[in-house]
């Protein structure tokens, strides 16, 4: 299965130029990509953009090191700028699987299925939809956190700073793999993320003060929060402490912000030794769990459910690939539901006959691999 890869490749690219150049439909969507364009005209205009942005319907909350990004957004008309990071974001997705197949191939052969998976959920998963139609930044981000934690597994020290500060634009996505690498003591790699975000906010701070440039972000985060569709409690915005909200009328974000902490010195005091894939789910569930996020973060669910479809591959056993496959169509069509969101029932109706099928051939094809063994180079 030496072609799969390349296939691979070529279908991430294809959709990417049909969903960046061909547009999402006919009109202009991009209503979050409108945000950071106006910031970044803001910031190209010495004009505070957290501060500006807090008479907006739709508040600008991004950390100050997003600056440069929306500042090049901001250059861009707006169309073209837009079916750009359309594609840009698929793109991402596509590069990223890529370079996991090509650090993973010394060890095996089911580093293709791994690849495999990966593209298939991102590229297929119902919520990049929501993503690319709103112009969020999810899967960009996605994209950064897995390569950077498998270059990471891999001694890749550097380049894995670099992708976790780019991460850290989105703290609800990427803070606990922060805080992983302080319990896992990779200070090398913690430099890199911190010195990396401080210069990239540097158009920030130099036109607004090392202090407040910091205030107005944290306090457009309160901002955020207090617009209707953002408040915690609201069917859009996931996570317990939204749960609680709902359920109680109380505010426990900070409470389920130390038990988030609190569950990644578990999971890496016993389970860190678990294949690279598994740990970083359980990142990312504890993220989406712990953090309250809205439903276009749940791209980052994707590979939980590919764990059902490699433990399907690894014993032989079919009732784990099911199992999966109900539980993504069950997960989804009850958080389509609950949210609202009539944009998901296509791509989803889409994604699951893909999905069974792909996986069906990759099964099948089982006796012909050989075992692929996870962990450090």
């Amino acid at each position: 299965m030496r072609w799969l890869p390349f296939f691979l490749v070529a279908v991430g690219c294809g959709n990417a130029l049909a969903g960046g150049l061909v547009g999402l439909s006919d009109s202009y969507v991009g209503y979050d990509y409108d945000v950071l364009r106006k910031a970044g005209e803001r910031l190209l205009a010495g004009t505070d953009p957290w501060k500006a942005a807090m008479d907006d319907r739709n508040p600008f909350s991004y950390p100050p090191h997003i600056a440069p990004f929306v500042m090049l957004q901001a250059m861009l008309p707006a169309v073209i700028g837009f079916r750009l990071f359309v594609g840009l974001s698929q793109l991402a997705l596509v590069v990223a699987a890529t370079i996991v197949w090509v650090i993973c191939r010394p060890k095996g052969g089911e580093e293709s299925v791994l690849v495999f998976s990966l593209l298939l959920a991102s590229l297929f998963d119902p919520y990049l939809r929501l993503v690319l139609f709103l112009g969020q930044t999810t899967a960009i981000i996605f994209s950064f956190m897995i390569l950077g934690w498998f270059l990471l597994r891999r001694d890749y020290w550097f380049i894995a700073g670099i992708l976790f500060g780019l991460a850290s634009i989105k703290p609800q996505m990427s803070l606990l793999v922060i805080v992983w690498l302080i319990v896992d003591r990779q200070w090398r790699c913690l430099g890199i993320a911190v010195a990396f975000s401080i210069i990239l906010a540097l158009p920030a701070l130099v036109q607004f003060g090392l202090f407040q440039t910091p205030i107005s972000w944290l306090l457009s985060l309160e901002h955020y929060r207090s617009v209707s569709p953002n408040e915690l409690g609201n069917q859009t915005v996931l996570g317990l402490p939204s749960l609680t909200a709902w359920l109680t009328g109380l505010e426990a974000e900070l409470a389920y912000g130390f038990l988030g902490v609190f569950a990644i010195t578990i999971i890496h005091r016993h389970w860190r030794s678990l294949p690279d894939l598994q740990v970083f789910n359980l990142i990312v569930l504890t993220s989406l769990t712990m953090f309250s996020a809205r439903v276009d973060t749940l791209i980052a669910v994707s590979p939980i459910w590919l764990l059902f479809l490699l433990t399907a591959w690894r014993t032989g056993t079919v009732a784990w690939f099911l199992v999966g496959l109900v539980g993504y169509a069950v997960f989804y069509s009850f958080i389509s539901e609950a949210s609202g969101i009539d944009i998901l029932e296509r791509p989803l109706r889409l994604f699951l006959p893909v999905f069974a099928g792909v996986s069906t051939l990759i099964l099948a094809t089982r006796q012909r691999q050989p075992r692929f063994q996870y962990g450090r180079a």
